[in-house]
């Protein structure tokens, strides 16, 4: 597969020089995986804007509902949702290109990753992610070859969400969705008699999730990621505190 070159972010180029060129301590593992998750972030937004899109299950629902609907309705594709055979009814109703669509997606995004992480002393965890997303996408390509074709998309949505993980993007859309869900629960949990207590807890972590979504949607992703599980943490002392009672 030929790949395509793209301009390399500045701030990236410098992260990724401030650690190549600094003395071994305890602090530099966390320098690279921030430089590389960077990088990571560089490379996803690349194969967004000029290639073909990592594959995400809420998407191809979103596209499988939309088809039924222009449809009138699909039978097979229903009958499949119903069961809860989701692959299959996506496969059945967007038609079994789709699973060549997302294995092009993951290997332009193991493409441009690998160009991006050429020549650079790559941390463990992002190595080992980065094989067990290829290991995935080879699986796709046997499945796609011998037309199983839901085996195939669900190997490659297994490792758009390898890729994804070394994005600083995805974990801080992940924490505040983490954040979220915890607040809710422990919300539910003493919404009958909250405590005082639990209630300025309950208001500091909805404060904090809030924070959180807003230094997202900023591109803020580390405090992001700060912000919401700050936010988890304490939803989940309001937690532990109605489980001991």
């Amino acid at each position: 597969m030929r790949t395509q070159r793209l301009a390399f972010p500045l701030m990236a180029v410098l992260v990724l020089a401030a650690c190549k060129d600094s003395s071994p301590t305890a602090n530099e593992a966390q320098l690279d995986d921030s430089a590389f998750e960077l990088v990571a972030e560089a490379a996803l937004e690349a194969a967004e804007q000029q290639g073909t899109p990592l594959p995400s299950l809420d998407n191809l629902l979103r596209r499988t509902y939309q088809a039924i609907r222009q449809q009138g309705g699909h039978p097979k594709g229903q009958r499949l949702l119903r069961a809860g055979q989701t692959l299959e009814a996506i496969v059945a109703v967007l038609g079994p290109g789709i699973a060549e669509e997302a294995l092009t997606g993951v290997d332009q995004a193991l493409s441009r990753m690998n160009d991006r992480f050429s020549g650079q002393a790559v941390p463990d965890r992002v190595k080992r992610t980065l094989d067990q997303a290829q290991a995935l996408a080879d699986r796709g390509h046997t499945a796609l070859a011998s037309e199983r074709h839901a085996a195939s998309l669900r190997a490659s949505l297994a490792s758009a969400d390898l890729i994804r993980s070394l994005s600083a993007r995805f974990q801080a859309r992940k924490a505040v969705d983490s954040a979220t869900r915890a607040y809710k629960a422990a919300r539910e949990a003493v919404a009958a008699d909250p405590t005082d207590a639990e209630k300025a807890a309950l208001r500091k972590a909805l404060r904090l999730r809030n924070g959180a979504a807003d230094a997202l949607g900023a591109k803020e992703y580390r405090k992001a990621r700060t912000l919401a599980r700050e936010s988890v943490a304490l939803s989940q002392e309001v937690l532990k505190g109605r489980s001991a009672g």
